[in-house]
């Protein structure tokens, strides 16, 4: 793709650590109604977002942790779509290793796809958004598809 490029193994071990941290998120914030999977993170996401307002904490590493569980929910379900590191905020040259932001991109039907990962997410937060992950996912899933059949 055109601007992005693959993880270098330090990358792929750091995303291992934000998947990591993603189930334990889950675990302390999800509910047994929701025990695995987007939904699952999604749940977790709206119960720490509303602890938030009460109990204000950092929410850096948990917008990188549900980024994370985001797009292994997207490279899982969406043909087409792996991970990348694509260049971050005004860069319009290719990030160089260790820059740039964690996202999920692919080549579909002559279009590139990028999905920033943190950008989407802290977005949902600076706008409080509840519950946006399996929705956001369905969608983009979709628009993929969409891209793939049109010539």
């Amino acid at each position: 793709m055109d601007d992005t490029r693959p993880l270098t193994d330090g990358e792929r071990a750091s995303l291992g650590d934000q998947l990591a941290a993603a189930g334990r998120f889950v675990a302390d914030y999800g509910s047994s109604r929701h025990p695995d999977g987007l939904d699952a993170v999604d749940h977790a996401w709206a119960s720490w977002l509303d602890r938030q307002v009460v109990d204000p904490q950092d929410p850096d590493a948990v917008i990188a942790a549900v980024g994370a569980a985001f797009g292994r929910a997207l490279v899982a379900d969406v043909p087409g779509l792996d991970w990348a590191i694509a260049p971050s905020g005004a860069e319009t040259e290719p990030a160089p290793d260790g820059a740039g932001e964690l996202a999920v991109a692919g080549s579909v039907g002559g279009n590139t796809v990028v999905v920033y990962l943190e950008s989407f997410v802290a977005k949902r937060y600076h706008a409080r958004t509840a519950t946006f992950l399996v929705e956001a996912a369905a969608e983009i899933a979709a628009e993929v598809e969409r891209l793939r059949r049109t010539p």
